[in-house]
């Protein structure tokens, strides 16, 4: 298993337990859970939470794409974003959800075209794009990556925790 923060490990675990995460199904049948982590065959990808990064002048996130010995992946698309959601701590996994009925705002964004995962390898991503400002904002924040990857059929969605950044 690919090495994890201890949160993120334990998403994974109670995921797997609840039947999510099933080993044997194929990709296509598996629901999309979302959350922290989203494994599938061997490799997944997980947000850091939002945090402020004195080179970026704001707060940003990064997303990490990761295999396990044994296993690649391309990632044929990705797109982020990070959201500001000022004092009001965001709740729930829909991005809907969140500029709906909380006011959080998109505030940053990146698209990432195709790129290669190898064997026990992590590619980390940056939301801003590497030279562009962070968010300026202090208060709360959440953000949400939905990639595309070959032999897997439609998005999968992977969310941050929320992060209140007051630097």
């Amino acid at each position: 298993m690919m090495k994890l923060p201890p949160l993120r490990r334990i998403f994974v675990v109670l995921l797997a337990t609840a039947g999510l995460l099933a080993a044997s199904a194929p990709a296509s049948a598996r629901p999309d859970p979302g959350g922290l982590t989203v494994m599938d065959g061997g490799c997944g990808a997980w947000l850091d939470n939002p945090h402020y990064l004195g080179g970026a002048g704001g707060v940003i996130v990064k997303t990490r794409y990761s295999c396990d010995l044994g296993f690649t992946m391309t990632v044929t698309g990705a797109l982020s974003y990070l959201y500001y959601c000022g004092g009001t701590q965001p709740t729930g996994s829909l991005e809907s959800g969140w500029t709906n009925s909380q006011g959080c705002q998109p505030v940053r964004s990146s698209n990432y075209s195709s790129f290669a995962v190898g064997s026990n390898q992590t590619v980390t991503r940056y939301t801003p794009d590497v030279g562009e400002s962070g968010s300026p904002y202090k208060g709360w924040y959440i953000a949400c990556t939905r990639y595309y990857r070959t032999g897997v059929t439609g998005s999968i969605r992977v969310w941050s925790p929320p992060a209140y950044v007051n630097w």
